[in-house]
């Protein structure tokens, strides 16, 4: 009962991190597609 209680702020930490981590790469992704145009 407890573990259970223990995943699910970290369930809801992970989805967030991978939130930040697609956003993140969608912006390097862009930079690049610039970079390369010069």
């Amino acid at each position: 009962m407890k573990n259970s209680l223990k995943n699910v702020p970290c369930a809801a930490c992970m989805r967030f991190r991978t939130e930040e981590n697609e956003r993140y790469l969608v912006t390097k992704r862009k930079e690049l597609r610039l970079t390369e145009k010069k």
